[in-house]
């Protein structure tokens, strides 16, 4: 079931070389197959033609690590935080910004334009 996977993330990836998703689909795979470089070197390339693809760098957190390099982990893992708080903060300070835009609040809304830009 595994090797059915590989080939059709390889036949998207053939379809479009810098297809992000079928890269770290791929590097799952492979991983779940227990070809741990494969996995990373597929992981790689889906961040490197996506790199806001935070799951990927926290997949090659987890698979760097599993292969003891510390550093790289370390990196990828940073990269995963930085990338989710700014998933999670974002719909939380247009929420504020609206909410401030609709009560006219000029104290409360230009701080929180003033933090955007």
């Amino acid at each position: 079931q595994l090797g059915k996977g590989i080939a059709a993330f390889r036949e998207a990836i053939g379809i479009d070389p810098e297809n992000a998703a079928a890269h770290f689909g791929l590097g799952f795979a492979h991983h779940q197959n227990g070809e741990l470089d494969a996995a990373i070197g597929s992981v790689r390339e889906a961040t490197r033609f996506d790199p806001q693809l935070a799951d990927a760098h926290g997949f090659l957190g987890q698979a760097l690590l599993s292969r003891g390099d510390i550093a790289g982990a370390r990196a990828s893992y940073e990269a995963f935080l930085v990338l989710a708080r700014r998933a999670i903060l974002a719909p939380l300070q247009s929420a504020r910004l609206l909410t401030a835009y609709r009560m006219m609040r000029c104290d409360l809304l230009f701080p929180l334009l003033l933090d955007n830009m």
